[in-house]
Parts: C-alpha cells; structure tokens; sequence
C-alpha cells in the first residue's frame, strides 16, 4: 500500500477519538509529489480534527527529495502549533545522510523504531 496510516488507541474506549490516539504513517508518500500532496491534505485534516500525536515509518524509503522534506518540515510546524508531536522512525542511512545537514531534531524527534516512538508519545514529555 502507498499511503497507509494505522490508529493506535491509548485509550480503552473502543471509539477512541483523535485525542490521545497515535497514528502511524509509512513513509512511502514521498516517493512522488502528488502522494505528498495526498499526505500533506491528510495530515492537515487529521491535526484539524484533534490528532497530536503522530509517527512517520520511514523504514521503506532510501529516499527523500526536497519535496519530502519541506513536507516533513511543514508536518512539524503544524503539529507543533497545536502543542502535539511528530516522531520519524527507521530512518535508514541514506535518507539520515541527506537529512543529517539540516539538524532534523530541531524539527520533530526521530526515534530508532516504532515501539520506542509509541512510549516515548504515551509518556507525554514532549
């Protein structure tokens, strides 16, 4: 699947809203601009409707280009903005080399893989 996004709920109620919910995306949007467009109208709507707290799966992308990156980038700028947090994961050395001049931890945190985004975002210290 190209654009996929996966709901966690940390909540026990089975209709869990956006609140307190962490969704995960894989990163495979930004292998074409017209996908990160997709993603970047998706990502708006879902921080609109109350989600804050947010991981990017990078872990099939060997990839980026200047597009990804200003979506990432904008991604954080927003989620920030409503006091959330966005979380890359598996970031593999090439996309970690073309990012690496660009300081992306003053952006969003970057974390080795998903289970330590999921406790790091429950724990809410962001």
């Amino acid at each position: 699947m190209i654009l996929s996004a996966e709901l966690i709920s940390t909540s026990n109620d089975v209709e869990a809203d956006a609140v307190g919910s962490i969704f995960i995306f894989e990163a495979d949007f930004f292998r074409s601009m017209h996908l990160c467009d997709s993603f970047w109208g998706i990502f708006r709507t879902m921080v609109k409707g109350g989600a804050r707290k947010i991981i990017i799966d990078m872990k099939n992308l060997d990839f980026v280009d200047s597009i990804g990156i200003s979506v990432l980038i904008n991604a954080s700028k927003l989620i920030k903005s409503v006091k959330g947090a966005l979380v890359i994961t598996n970031i593999s050395e090439n996309v970690e080399v073309m990012l690496k001049p660009l300081d992306i931890s003053r952006f969003f945190f970057v974390m080795d893989n998903n289970s330590e985004a999921r406790t790091f975002l429950t724990g809410g210290k962001f």
